[in-house]
């Protein structure tokens, strides 16, 4: 009769049994650890043995007997508080948009200094109209001349390129 051999799989350590049937194989998949029922029964780490480290059997944590028998004990005093964690980055996220502040209406100010007189400001830039008026009629006279000179300008170059041709 063959010996009968099953792989069983696990979430971790904790779940394998202490004592198992000769020749079971457990998955301990959260640690990635092989374990081996031996012929006594007892259930020892593979993965212990392949990499020359004494083998261990399954850890066992809890207490012994059954839970929830007696009474509820009262609330412990509250402990410290933790340590304070590293300051964050800044946020890129703009926050919302704060009230509205005041209107900004006071009390007036004290009356200021007297402007200058109307009728004083209209006639100084009367005069000055009347000063840019004459220099411009004059700059006009001055435009006019350029522009006769350049005309009988032409008539004067070719006169004087047939005195300098005709005196070669």
């Amino acid at each position: 009769m063959a010996r009968r051999q099953k792989i069983h799989s696990t979430i971790n350590e904790h779940f394998i049994p202490e004592v198992g049937v000769f020749g079971d194989v457990w998955l301990a998949k959260a640690e990635q650890s092989f374990w081996y029922v031996t012929r006594d029964g007892s259930v020892v780490c593979l993965s212990d043995v392949l990499n020359n480290v004494p083998a261990h059997t399954p850890p066992r944590h809890g207490r012994d007997g059954k839970d929830g028998v007696g009474t509820k004990g009262e609330r412990g005093a509250t402990g410290n508080d933790g340590r304070d964690g590293a300051p964050g980055k800044d946020s890129t996220v703009p926050g919302p948009r704060g009230e509205v502040g005041p209107a900004g209406i006071g009390q007036p100010g004290p009356r200021g200094p007297a402007g200058p007189d109307s009728a004083q400001v209209l006639a100084d830039a009367r005069a000055e109209i009347a000063a840019i008026r004459s220099e411009f009629a004059a700059l006009k006279l001055e435009c006019q001349a350029i522009r006769e000179a350049n005309a009988h300008a032409a008539g004067y170059i070719d006169y004087l390129k047939a005195k300098v041709a005709a005196s070669k």
